[in-house]
């Protein structure tokens, strides 16, 4: 009885055995779903991370520092340099009755009168550093700004001092006139017959070359002028 057991037993472990072998073959055979490979960097580097643009701004606005306003002055007796600087000043609008003078001297003698005017319309005047002062009465401010007045040099003008190639375009003008028209071209402003050019006192309608090389043109009692 021993001998049929052991037989018995001994069968079903071969069984088991080779039933073993055959699930081992069948799992070979198949083998594992392969995974996919996770990415890595080298070895021990550190992945940097991606770049991201870098924000921008405007750049401030700076405000753009405002133009020096010109000295200018009124009427009365000024001291050179001490109240009025040397340098050429303009009266930019007439002013009726206006009167000026530079002066050597403080002595109130006509020899100290160095220039004077009595302008009857816009003026312009040059005050040398050797002036001892400037005296005026009833006039328009006068200013440093030596910007034109005119709203083209080849408008029509009247009376009064004008630079020319700022206010006025050189070349023919041609006067209204009058019987006692006075015009003077000029090569400077110090109000003294050495920067005379040319003048003359005529009478109806006249007309003037202005030299491209002229610093100024003054007219008196004269009218309009106009380009011809």
């Amino acid at each position: 009885m021993f001998g049929k057991a052991f037989k018995a037993t001994f069968g079903v472990g071969c069984a088991l055995v080779v039933g073993l072998i055959i699930l081992i073959a069948i799992g070979a055979a198949l083998g594992p779903k392969a995974s996919p490979s996770p990415t890595v960097g080298p070895v021990g580097a550190t992945l940097a991370p991606a770049p991201t643009a870098a924000a921008t701004s405007a750049p401030p606005t700076v405000a753009a520092a405002a133009a020096p306003t010109p000295f200018n002055f009124g009427s009365g007796k000024k001291l050179v340099p001490t109240e009025v600087p040397a340098g050429t000043y303009r009266m930019r609008t007439p002013a009726p009755g206006c009167y000026w003078e530079r002066l050597s001297g403080l002595g109130g003698t006509f020899g100290e009168i160095l220039a004077n005017g009595n302008p009857p319309g816009p003026e312009i005047v040059t005050i040398a550093a050797t002036d001892k002062a400037f005296n005026s009465t009833r006039c328009a401010p006068w200013s440093a700004d030596l910007s034109a007045i005119t709203t083209s040099p080849t408008a029509p003008f009247g009376d009064g001092t004008w630079q020319v190639a700022i206010d006025i375009a050189p070349g023919t003008w041609r006067s209204a006139g009058g019987t006692t028209c006075y015009w003077q071209r000029m090569k400077g402003f110090s109000g003294t017959f050495n920067d005379i050019i040319a003048n003359d006192n005529t009478g109806p309608s006249t007309i003037v070359e202005i030299g491209a090389s002229d610093k100024a043109f003054s007219s008196s009692r004269c009218g309009t002028w106009t380009k011809v």
